[in-house]
């Protein structure tokens, strides 16, 4: 396991958005941290709640220097993993 260290570029990360396009980890910019959350799917109680909880928590994350916050889920298209 590689270990990430401060002002060294990031490890490669390209993922597709929900919407049409592409999020490449690599090419963030953010005022602050990025947070990359990984969740088995909306179809998991446990991951639908802990998604929820940590949209109430933004602002929270924010004020302590988190400026991104990306989920990516472990789903399919369809939904299932």
């Amino acid at each position: 396991m590689t270990t990430l260290k401060t002002c060294e570029s990031a490890p490669p990360l390209d993922l597709p958005l929900v919407g049409g396009g592409r999020w490449r980890l690599d090419q963030q910019r953010p005022t602050g941290y990025t947070l990359v959350v990984f969740y088995r799917g909306l179809h998991c109680p446990r991951c639908k709640n802990q998604l929820m909880e940590l949209n109430s928590k933004l602002d929270a994350l924010s004020e302590v220097g988190v400026g991104s916050v990306v989920a990516v889920s472990g789903a399919t298209p369809t939904g299932r993993p």
